[in-house]
C-alpha cells in the first residue's frame, strides 16, 4: 500500500501550479494532466516525475484558455497510490500595456488573454493595498474616480468560469502584475475663453491644483495632428497668446496640465478664426465726415 498525496491548491501563475502534502516513505510523485478541451478525450498524460521532497509542480506548458485536470500519485518502486485531482482553466497573466491621464480619468490598457470571459481591474496608492475598481470584457478601462494629484498603481486579473458535471460553478483567475503601472492623476484644464487680440489669439483655461504648468497645443481646423506651441512653467498662468497664427486661418486650441513628466488629458478644445486688426493707412476730413 502506498499513501496518496492530498492536493491542497491549484493556481494560475506563469503556468498552472499544483500543491500537495508531502508523503513519507515513498520514492516520489508522478504528475498527470488531461485537457478537457480536447474533444472529450480525457486520456491522462504524465507531465512530471518528482522527488519525495517536492510539494508543488509548475506546469509551464499549459495554454491559456484550456481547462485542465491534474492528478498526483505517490510511487514506491513500481507501486503507485491512487490519485487525487484538481481542475482549473489556465489564464495567462494580462500584460499591462499603458496607463495615461484622459479628460474623464485614468485610462489603463492591457493585452487580451485567450479564454478570458472578463477582466478585473485593481488600483492602489502608496498608502493602501489593492482595491477592486470594476470589471470589463474589453482590454481597457477608465478610472473615473481618480483624484487630482494622487499617485496610483493599476493592475488587472483575467477571469473565466466553468461548470462541472453536476452543474456546480467554479471561477478561475489569472495571476496579476504585482507591481502594476504607476501614474499621478492630473486633471485636465477646462478651456474657458478664446479671443482675437491685436497681435494674436489668446486662449484661457481654469487653473489645475498641484500642476507645475501647462502645455498649449494648436492645429488647423479640419486636421488631426496637434502641435505643442507653448510650455507654461507657472501653475498660476492660465492664458496664452499665440502670436504666430495667420490671419484668415481657422485654428483649434487645447491645453494639458503637467507635473514633472506626467501630463493630463485634454478636457476640451476651442476654435476660432485669426482676424487681424485692420491697418489704417490714412485719415482725412471730408465735408461728410472723417
Amino acid at each position: 500500500y502506498v499513501k496518496a498525496p492530498k492536493l491542497t491548491k491549484i493556481a494560475n501563475e506563469n503556468g498552472v501550479k499544483v500543491t500537495w502534502n508531502k508523503v513519507g516513505g515513498v520514492d516520489g510523485y508522478y504528475v498527470y494532466r488531461t485537457n478537457v478541451n480536447d474533444n472529450g478525450d480525457l486520456a491522462w498524460k504524465k507531465v512530471a516525475t518528482l522527488k519525495q521532497s517536492a510539494q508543488s509542480y509548475l506546469d509551464k506548458t499549459a495554454k491559456s484558455g484550456n481547462r485542465y485536470v491534474y492528478m498526483i500519485k505517490s510511487y514506491d518502486g513500481s507501486t503507485l497510490s491512487w490519485g487525487n485531482t484538481l481542475e482549473t482553466i489556465f489564464l495567462a497573466t494580462p500584460k499591462l500595456v499603458a496607463v495615461k491621464n484622459e479628460k474623464d480619468g485614468v485610462h489603463i490598457s492591457w493585452n487580451k488573454v485567450s479564454g478570458t470571459q472578463k477582466y478585473i481591474v485593481y488600483r492602489k496608492t502608496d498608502k493602501s493595498g489593492w482595491t477592486r475598481l470594476g470589471t470589463t470584457v474589453d482590454s481597457s478601462f477608465i478610472d473615473s474616480t481618480a483624484k487630482n494629484g494622487t499617485m496610483y498603481y493599476y493592475t488587472v486579473k483575467a477571469q473565466a468560469d466553468y461548470y462541472d458535471d453536476a452543474y456546480n460553478k467554479f471561477t478561475c483567475y489569472s495571476a496579476y502584475n504585482k507591481t502594476g503601472l504607476k501614474i499621478k492623476h492630473i486633471s485636465a484644464p477646462a478651456l474657458t475663453k478664446i479671443s482675437n487680440e491685436a497681435d494674436g489669439i489668446r486662449v484661457y483655461w481654469n487653473k489645475v491644483s498641484g500642476a507645475d504648468g501647462y502645455y498649449v497645443y494648436r492645429r488647423v481646423t479640419g486636421t488631426t495632428a496637434w502641435t505643442r506651441i507653448a510650455t507654461i512653467k507657472k501653475n498660476s498662468t492660465v492664458s496664452y497668446k499665440d502670436k504666430t497664427a495667420l490671419s484668415g486661418q481657422r485654428y483649434d486650441y487645447t491645453v494639458k496640465a503637467y507635473d514633472d513628466k506626467m501630463a493630463s488629458g485634454c478636457h476640451s478644445l476651442l476654435r476660432t478664426y485669426r482676424l487681424s486688426v485692420p491697418l489704417l493707412k490714412s485719415v482725412k476730413a471730408q465735408d461728410t465726415g472723417v
